[in-house]
């Protein structure tokens, strides 16, 4: 009996593409994902309860002296 080797080949190319258009990203994607480009994702922002829309990098609103972009880092 042959065992046909053409899934396999296709599972590995659709795996080779996938993760060769997740390497690819250009700057316009990068910044929809800070979109106040202050150096910390608007998801983070906004689980911290900051503002995604305005750049706050300096804030402290916790007040424990970390400004918020050295939290995020």
């Amino acid at each position: 009996m042959t065992v046909s080797r053409r899934p396999r080949v296709v599972a590995i190319a659709i795996v080779i593409a996938c993760a060769a258009g997740m390497a690819l990203t250009t700057p316009a994607q990068a910044a929809s994902r800070d979109s106040d480009r202050d150096g910390m994702p608007n998801r983070w922002e906004k689980s911290n309860g900051l503002d995604w829309r305005k750049a706050n990098p300096n804030g402290d609103p916790d007040r424990d002296g970390i400004r918020n972009i050295k939290e995020f880092r």
